[in-house]
């Protein structure tokens, strides 16, 4: 109890102290195939939307300053490192809490990598836990506003889904404009912040250089047909959407709930996507169509995808490799080993009980709205985290965990929030 109190009168130097650590141990950051890619487009200077151009436009200057991936690793600790500042200043009785989540493995196998989807879970996490103490301490100047949404902008620009999201977000902050109330003044507020933001969002665009146009949304439908097709058996594709190599055939080897990947990509790619704007809307319509006559088939494709985020094990093909090199595959002490490494990775790092929390808390925060400070960053939190777990059920091309980081980030700062929460509930309830 001396050191938790010790550490506990010295939270915030200890947390500059995790940064700086995790800073130097992670230093310069981890590059994958994607943000490689992303790194080559901030080097030349040329953009396109496959992969949004804000993350690659900062590159670019970050990259004038040191070259490689080391500023941009700086930048989204800064962001988390910072959320979990306002977190611990918005829970000054417990605020040695947030000294823990660094440590929680499902965001620290993913926190130095250099990705997209950190770069927005930190925006949006660092707008929430800003939005958390203005919403617990009512600081509601709106001087404060426009350098959250400036904040929040990189973050929905940096990934296609969060620009669902980001609405949730402007609505927290018209309410805690609005006094932590809703009514006249929080539709004026609502009105006020949306304007501000999106046309923020436009100079941005008019500001930046010229940008290539991919029209990658055509993998998803592309993707939903091919998995349609496979359980008919019909060919439902438009004859522009298909290589000299498709056949029927081909698409049941290739086809995956897990990925579109084998199907797009490569030189023995069976679909293609179009430029051209009539063949575009005609595959438009012809994914509706499809969809509309086999709902079920389609709904099939999306649990199943969505499957692969939810109970994939992030990490855990390395510990297999690490099994297979010191123990005899196949032994009686292999099987052991592998079973207990699976469960504890499943505990650890799976996303489905984090998730299913999310969805739990903000029924939790709805329940103690106006009865616990905590109650509004509990539901808005999660709000945030949940919707993006059903903008991917029907937008994603891949079974990706780290997809759904940024839900991970917010469920995991809001279970001290949940506990006050019920705790109060509960209290009330005795009363009764």
């Amino acid at each position: 109890m001396k050191y938790v109190s010790f550490l506990s009168q010295h939270a915030f130097s200890a947390l500059f102290g995790l940064f700086l650590l995790q800073l130097f141990f992670f230093w310069p950051g981890e590059m994958t195939p994607d943000s490689q890619v992303q790194y080559a487009m901030a080097v030349s200077g040329t953009y396109s939307d496959h992969h949004p151009f804000i993350m690659s436009y900062l590159w670019h200057f970050l990259d004038m300053l040191h070259k490689g991936p080391g500023l941009m690793l700086f930048f989204h600790l800064s962001l988390f490192y910072g959320a979990l500042f306002y977190f611990m200043k918005a829970t000054p009785e417990k605020k040695i809490f947030f000294l823990l989540v660094p440590f929680i493995p499902q965001i620290l196998i993913y926190s130095f990598l250099i990705w997209k989807d950190v770069g927005c879970a930190f925006s949006f996490l660092f707008v929430g836990a800003c939005l958390t103490y203005q919403t617990c301490y009512a600081q509601n100047s709106p001087l404060k506003t426009l350098p959250l949404l400036i904040i929040l902008a990189y973050g929905t620009l940096v990934k296609f889904q969060a620009q669902y999201l980001a609405p949730l977000v402007l609505f927290w902050m018209a309410y805690v404009l609005s006094r932590n109330a809703f009514g006249k003044r929080f539709i004026l507020n609502v009105v006020g912040v949306g304007l501000l933001f999106y046309g923020l969002l436009a100079l941005i665009k008019v500001l930046s250089p010229p940008v290539k146009e991919n029209h990658s949304w055509q993998y998803v439908k592309l993707y939903d047909m091919a998995s349609i097709a496979h359980d008919t058996g019909e060919d439902i594709f438009p004859d522009f959407s298909k290589t000299p190599l498709f056949l029927m055939e081909t698409l049941h080897q290739k086809i995956s709930h897990q990925s579109v990947d084998e199907l797009v990509f490569g030189k023995e790619a069976i679909l293609v996507k179009s430029s051209d704007s009539a063949q575009m809307k005609i595959l438009w319509n012809t994914w509706a169509k499809s969809v509309v006559t086999h709902p079920l088939l389609y709904l099939k494709h999306r649990i199943m995808n969505i499957s692969y985020v939810l109970f994939g094990v992030p990490g855990f093909g390395p510990l297999v490799s690490l099994l297979d090199q010191h123990l005899i595959p196949g032994s009686l002490i292999y099987k052991i080993s592998y079973g207990a490494t699976k469960t504890v990775s499943f505990l650890l790092l799976a996303y489905f009980i984090p998730v299913i929390l999310g969805f739990f808390y903000v029924v939790l925060g709805f329940l103690a709205w106006k009865k616990s400070v905590y109650a509004a960053p509990l539901f808005f939190l999660n709000l945030v985290g949940s919707a993006l777990v059903v903008v991917l059920f029907f937008c994603s091309m891949a079974g990706t965990p780290r997809y759904l980081y940024l839900t991970i980030c917010l469920v995991s700062v809001s279970h001290y929030f949940a506990y006050k929460c019920w705790k109060t509930l509960r209290t009330i309830a005795r009363r009764i």
